[in-house]
C-alpha cells in the first residue's frame, strides 16, 4: 500500500480515471504547491483563485504491482518501481520514452527530487527525500481528449509488439469510489497493475489557518 497526493480544484476530485497522470509524495506535493503554485510575483493582485482554481490537496490509498518483466529490465528505478513520466493533458511529453511504453507500457513509475547528497530545489530546501510517480500509459502518445474510450480508443494510440494498443495499468474496477483503501488487487500483470481508492481531501485554506482568521467583514 502506498499514499500519494495532489493539489488540485475541489471540483474535479474523483471526477475521473487517475490515468496518465503524475502524483507525489506528501513533501512532493507541498514543494509544487509552494514553488509552482504560489508564484505570487506572476499573478493578478486582485485574483480569488489560486493557479489552475487549485484549492484542495488530496491524498489516495494506492495497492502497486508493476510487472516482473519491467522490474527485471534496465526500465526498473528505484524498489519496485519503472521510469518516471511527466504528463500534460494525459499526454507523455517525451516521445523518446515512447519504445519504453510499447515493451512495458503497463507500470508506475517514480522519481526523486533530490539528487545525491540531497541536491534538492533551492526554493524548496529539505532534510528529507521528496518523491513524484506517474500512473496509467493508457494511450500515452494522445492527450486525454484525443485517446477516444478503451472500448473505441483512437487509431492513433501507441500500439505495443503485438499490435494491441497500449492499454495503461490501472486494473479494470481498479478506482473504488467507496474506500479509501481499494478493493481491487493488482496482479502485477499487463493492464493491471495499480489500484486506488477514494480520495481524502483537505482544504488549503484550512490548512493553512485562513478560514480561521477574523477579516473584520
Amino acid at each position: 500500500h502506498f499514499d500519494m497526493y495532489r493539489s488540485m480544484a475541489r471540483s474535479a476530485v474523483d471526477t475521473h480515471p487517475t490515468e496518465d497522470d503524475d502524483m507525489a509524495d506528501l513533501g512532493g506535493a507541498l514543494k509544487y504547491i509552494h514553488t509552482e503554485m504560489l508564484t505570487e510575483h506572476y499573478a493578478d493582485p486582485l485574483r480569488t483563485t489560486r493557479k489552475y482554481g487549485i484549492d484542495v490537496l488530496t491524498r489516495k490509498r494506492y495497492k502497486i504491482k508493476n510487472t516482473e518483466a519491467l522490474l527485471k529490465s534496465p526500465q526498473q528505478a528505484m524498489g519496485e518501481f519503472g521510469q518516471f513520466v511527466t504528463y500534460d493533458w494525459g499526454q507523455a511529453t517525451n516521445p523518446g520514452q515512447y519504445d519504453m511504453f510499447k515493451d512495458y507500457g503497463d507500470f508506475v513509475g517514480l522519481q526523486q527530487g533530490c539528487g545525491a547528497d540531497m541536491q534538492c530545489d533551492v526554493r524548496w530546501p529539505s532534510s528529507v527525500p521528496y518523491s513524484w510517480f506517474s500512473v496509467g500509459n493508457w494511450c500515452p502518445n494522445l492527450p486525454w481528449d484525443k485517446k477516444g474510450t478503451k472500448g473505441a480508443p483512437n487509431a492513433g494510440c501507441l500500439k505495443g509488439p503485438d499490435g494491441n494498443i497500449v492499454e495503461g495499468g490501472l486494473c479494470p474496477n481498479g478506482f473504488d469510489p467507496i474506500n479509501f483503501i481499494p478493493t481491487t488487487e493488482p496482479t502485477g500483470t499487463p493492464g493491471c497493475v495499480y489500484s486506488y481508492g477514494k480520495a481524502m481531501v483537505v482544504d488549503l485554506d484550512a490548512m493553512v489557518g485562513m478560514t480561521a482568521q477574523d477579516c473584520a467583514g
